[in-house]
């Protein structure tokens, strides 16, 4: 029977064009609301396919923990024709292992692979996505799916639960075609996700259950909020969960990330929107008996207690910043970075800088040149008219004994140019000129830039976006500022307004935050940066509700096809595979202000 007249095929496109909703003899309940979901959400089935995430967690506690468990079974899954997915909570597959090459291709062929979603927004119905949605091990077969490329497939997916907290860390999933499948899959993976359960419980680190330790004693009485933390584990009680929604859960990461990188007992007052009174906030650091592991926080009604006071614990070491010692930065991202730049200046290795739009890329360029070890730096701009003139100077620049040639925005060099860089590079002397340039990854990035990667001989290091390093927000605010005000008349931002552009969208990373301070200092009348001295934009997009996990990827992927198609939302849904309606529908939906967006 064809694919497309079959039962259930019927049923749900009856559904989705007329809401026919489907007798459960012919489409099971779990089914149905997956495809309610998909549907509310505006997929076009024509369209629904693996999206390209915007984050990987390559080296996940899950999947540090899943891959003894997985490879164990190789021999059973190429028995089996089968392939095991990996994915974070989010849906972005982590890992896949995929032991039939036929399945391999079809899955090649689709995108199901790692560094794709699998969520319920991008592919409809699908194992992966209703686990993860309703926390459920669930089967999907056949033409259940709403992604062609799964029509022919069985999926089954159990939630991998973390041993402590057990909120979802993601899913496994298991597939197979239609005629391979087994009544028993579902309860294979479910055996594996208890054992990747376990490995993480095995494989916590003392720091994870000193936490646990912290949060047990601090909620013998049950009334009062705690919640304990760290950078990897948020642990609440249910007083906290009911509290938290109200709260400016930016300005109470800030304080927890202040007491566990500074080793002091941190209080402050913080506002509910709902005109309540304000609520003290106490953060303390937690221990394992020799370092801070994390912070335990207390929220309380009334006024904050006295000032911070600093327990008996040595002080964090400063980050190494002697290769970007005037870029503004204390994260622990930033201060991974400035580690791995040192360590490439050291090996004398090429480097090229990658990142999103705004990432910094070329300041950073800058102050890595600056301050490396070479003996000499020579810039080399972008090919002019006369592309025998840049070749030859090129190659005259990489015989320089112990030189640095310094490239900027090597995305806008074209497939001729960077095929003579590689070639000159393979040709070059011994202890010559190494390179270090500078490249804008997106998606609109095209074979030949990713050919090239993939033969770049040198270290490749990625610039963090601002989502990825908020904590220094409010150290980049001051450092901008400083830049663009006289000196004498410079203001001082209050933790109001910083916790404000904390919580907008910053499509441009460091390049949107400048936009922002350039604004408020055209308007700014007094000697302190308030949140009413902000654009009405961003006080509006900073009062509106905290999105999920899957709805802050999908405004994200939205406010990214907005900038890559200069606002234009009929080309930015075409990008996206998505209808004009529903990219109008999401925009209001998500709050994303397009008067406020810089793009």
């Amino acid at each position: 029977m064809n694919i497309l007249q079959s039962p259930i095929a019927v049923a749900r496109e009856k559904y989705r064009t007329a809401g026919v909703v489907p007798p459960t003899e012919v489409v099971r309940p779990i089914i149905f609301e997956s495809w309610k979901r998909a549907f509310t959400s505006g997929l076009d089935p024509d369209s629904a396919a693996p999206i390209r995430a915007t984050h990987q967690h390559v080296d996940s506690q899950m999947l540090r923990a899943a891959r003894p468990v997985v490879e164990r079974h190789q021999d059973l899954l190429t028995e089996l024709g089968c392939a095991l997915t990996l994915t974070d909570v989010d849906g972005c597959m982590l890992a896949a292992w995929v032991a039939d090459r036929r399945l391999e291709k079809q899955f090649e062929e689709t995108n199901v692979q790692p560094g794709f979603n699998l969520a319920e927004r991008a592919v409809g119905t699908w194992a992966t996505g209703i686990s993860l949605e309703t926390g459920e091990s669930v089967w999907v077969l056949g033409t259940e799916h709403i992604f062609d490329g799964a029509d022919s497939l069985m999926s089954a997916s159990c939630a991998v639960l973390h041993p402590l907290t057990k909120r979802r860390l993601g899913a496994l999933g298991i597939s197979c075609r239609t005629k391979d499948a087994s009544p028993f899959a579902l309860r294979w993976i479910q055996d594996q996700a208890r054992l990747i359960e376990k490995r993480i419980a095995i494989e916590a680190s003392t720091g994870e259950q000193a936490l646990f330790d912290a949060y047990v004693a601090a909620t013998r009485d049950i009334r009062h909020p705690v919640i304990c933390l760290n950078d990897r584990t948020v642990i609440s009680n249910g007083a906290a969960a009911r509290i938290l929604n109200g709260l400016d859960q930016t300005r109470l990461w800030e304080a927890a990330s202040e007491a566990t990188h500074s080793h002091i007992r941190i209080r402050c007052e913080l506002t509910v929107p709902d005109a309540s009174p304000p609520v003290a906030v106490e953060c303390e650091p937690i221990t394992d008996g020799v370092a801070v592991v994390g912070s335990l926080v207390r929220v309380t009604r009334g006024k904050p207690g006295p000032g911070p006071s600093r327990p008996d614990t040595p002080p964090p070491q400063p980050p190494d910043t002697r290769i970007l010692p005037t870029l503004a930065g204390n994260s622990e991202v930033w201060r991974g970075l400035c580690k791995t730049l040192a360590k490439v200046d050291d090996d004398q290795a090429d480097t090229i800088l990658l990142g999103a739009i705004g990432t910094g890329k070329s300041a950073v360029l800058r102050e890595f040149a600056r301050h490396s070890s070479a003996s000499r730096v020579v810039e080399l701009h972008h090919p002019p008219s006369d592309n025998e003139a840049w070749s030859a100077s090129l190659e005259e620049a990489l015989e320089i004994p112990d030189g640095l040639v310094v490239i900027d925005d090597l995305h806008n060099v074209d497939e001729q140019h960077l095929t003579r860089l590689r070639l000159a590079m393979q040709r070059r002397r011994s202890g010559s000129s190494r390179v270090v340039a500078t490249m804008t990854i997106d998606a609109g990035t095209g074979p030949a830039v990713q050919q090239f990667l993939d033969r770049w001989p040198g270290s490749q290091v990625t610039i963090p976006t601002l989502r990825e390093r908020p904590g220094d927000i409010p150290i980049l605010l001051e450092s901008l500022t400083a830049q663009q005000a006289a000196s004498r008349s410079r203001p001082h931002w209050s933790s109001g307004a910083v916790q404000a552009v904390g919580r907008v969208p910053l499509p441009s990373n460091v390049a949107s935050l400048s936009k922002i301070v350039s604004l408020v200092l055209n308007n700014r009348l007094g000697p302190y940066i308030n949140t009413r001295d902000l654009p009405a934009g961003i006080q509006a997009m900073a009062s509106r509700r905290q999105l999920d996990g899957l709805e802050r990827l999908e405004a994200h992927a939205i406010v990214d096809a907005l900038i890559a198609t200069n606002g234009n939302k009929r080309l930015a849904a075409e990008q996206l595979g998505i209808s004009r309606s529903s990219i109008y529908r999401k925009i209001r939906t998500f709050g994303i202000d397009l008067s406020a967006t810089i793009y």
